[in-house]
């Protein structure tokens, strides 16, 4: 565990094994609402300060840039790809590559959800997050776009040795959807990147919390099932009565977790991933190999 500037969040290290391992940070934050200037600037500290730490990906929440609830604020927190948006964080992001959630704009003036990927030399939307809710307490099909689907993204790690890695993007309600998973995981993804800002709800037995219990079941079964990483980040704080409830974790392969999850407060967690933990479940468990994703024929009965 180890000691942070005042505005970074504690920092935790899950330290691994592994050899030609890559490291990767989960940034669970509390962002301010409506002010992308202050949330940037908060990214970029933390960005640097883990950049000097040797980390090659940092994961942020979904809308980590805006805050949740923005309502009638899209159209003025939003960001396009034009660089003076996004100078500050990539100045400040070194050799690592950032990926935070935002609002994006497109040049038709649409506005998305989605995940942006940053770079010194480069700024790329990765995913806009495509099953928008419209039960309970989520109302975001009034306020965002649709994505248009789901593609996988090679991101190249600037670590020794040079990696390039598989990665697989989906925003919160996203995961609730297997169709999401199951598109990402026929295109062979070594790492799914869950960005999430999911509320506290339902509390059940022993004080844990309906929503906790849900993720951590899909994010194991999703990483088991397609033996892949899958990092979750989930954010923190209150807004407008809401409270969201972190938890942020890494799932290995086999569907177990590394280390214990993130707790209900800021804190940063740092992982370390390996092709060779991907190889390593892919052939005790060759799910991959003996997928069908060609449509099977239906069965007619001829009773």
């Amino acid at each position: 565990m180890l000691s942070t500037a005042p505005n970074i969040p504690q920092i935790i290290d899950h330290p691994g094994n592994e050899l030609e391992s890559v490291r990767i940070a989960l940034v669970q934050l509390a962002p301010v609402l409506g002010s992308r200037e202050a949330n940037l600037e908060r990214h970029a500290a933390i960005a640097g300060e883990l950049a000097k730490r040797g980390i090659h990906l940092i994961l942020f929440p979904e809308l980590s840039l805006t805050g949740y609830f923005l309502k009638d604020l899209v159209p003025d927190v939003a960001c396009s790809l034009a660089p003076q948006h996004w100078k500050e964080l990539q100045e400040a992001c070194g050799s690592s590559t950032v990926i935070a959630g935002g609002v994006y704009e497109t040049a038709e003036h649409i506005f998305t959800n989605a995940a942006f990927a940053v770079t010194a030399d480069d700024v790329q939307v990765i995913h806009e997050k495509v099953f928008l809710p419209t039960y309970g307490l989520f109302d975001e099909l009034r306020y965002f776009g649709r994505g248009t689907g789901f593609r996988s993204r090679m991101i190249d790690l600037d670590a020794k040795p040079f990696q390039q890695w598989k990665m697989g993007t989906v925003i919160c309600e996203d995961m609730w959807h297997l169709r999401s998973i199951s598109l990402l995981a026929d295109q062979g993804v070594d790492c799914f990147l869950g960005l999430s800002s999911s509320p506290a709800r339902g509390i059940q037995a022993r004080k844990s919390l309906g929503s906790e219990q849900s993720y951590d079941a899909m994010t194991r079964t999703y990483a088991q099932l397609t033996t892949a990483y899958f990092a979750y980040c989930n954010r923190v704080g209150y807004e407008d009565g809401v409270a969201f409830w972190g938890g942020s974790r890494l799932v290995l392969p086999d569907g177990s977790l590394a280390g214990e999850p993130a707790g209900r407060g800021e804190e940063i967690h740092t992982y370390a991933l390996s092709h060779r933990a991907i190889r390593r479940a892919r052939i005790a468990t060759p799910l991959l190999r003996d997928e069908r994703i060609a449509p099977l024929p239906v069965e007619t009965s001829h009773d």
